[in-house]
């Protein structure tokens, strides 16, 4: 009996290291890797430096003044891949193709057993006087041609309301269905470009016609002021 008892509990033993030894601790490739517990944010703002090992982003504070974070990128990012499904709602970038002075989103996630924040996902907002490289986005991604008409707006040209609507569509909540952001570059920096580049179009057009020779033909308001 004591023989057995013995047995049983060299057994449980046996099975315990078996299953410990078995799982190895979460790979930091993915955000449902990422060991518990976490607590996540976004995060918008201008890249100060990047490096093969940290972002630092400079965030502007709704009360004035700005606030410089760091984050450690995923070994997903680290090894030249990234993840376009996290956050709905962005052109989804690899970390190579992120430069000093872009305007970028970080989905992040905070993990409080080792105090480090790490960056899942990033998006690419505003490249100013630059082009901004195609997104790692699907084809079939509605988000996939953001970058074209980005580089539009950057170059000084007018796109179409339509034209925005293709590419940055409304968010609709899955749940209840609810709109909850217009379409179109409602907001942000592309919107305040895109709304200088209508107004300079404009004046530029008015001036044109202004200027235009009037083929010989007199004005009768002038001939009526003679």
């Amino acid at each position: 009996m004591h023989d057995m008892r013995t047995l049983s509990v060299l057994f449980v033993l046996v099975l315990t290291c078996t299953y410990s030894t078995a799982q190895p601790p979460p790979l930091r490739t993915d955000v449902r890797k990422i060991r518990e517990p976490v607590s996540s944010r976004s995060f918008e703002g201008v890249v100060e430096k990047i490096d093969a090992d940290e972002i630092t982003l400079v965030e502007k504070r709704d009360r004035g003044g700005t606030m410089t974070h760091r984050f450690v990128p995923i070994d997903l990012l680290r090894n030249g891949k990234c993840i376009t499904d996290y956050f709905d709602g962005a052109n989804s970038y690899l970390w190579a193709d992120v430069k000093a002075g872009d305007t970028v989103r970080l989905e992040t996630l905070r993990d409080e057993g080792d105090g480090k924040t790490y960056c899942l996902q990033i998006s690419i907002r505003r490249r100013p006087g630059g082009k901004l490289p195609a997104s790692q986005n699907p084809e079939k991604d509605r988000w996939y041609d953001t970058h074209r008409v980005m580089n539009e707006i950057e170059n000084g040209n007018d796109v179409s309301d339509e034209e925005l609507l293709k590419v940055c569509p409304p968010q609709i909540d899955p749940v209840t269905k609810k709109q909850l952001t217009p379409g179109g570059l409602y907001t942000g920096p592309y919107r305040e470009k895109l709304d200088a580049n209508r107004k300079r179009i404009a004046e530029e057009k008015e001036k044109a016609l202004k200027a235009k020779p009037t083929d010989g033909k007199s004005d009768p308001k002038k001939d009526d002021k003679k």
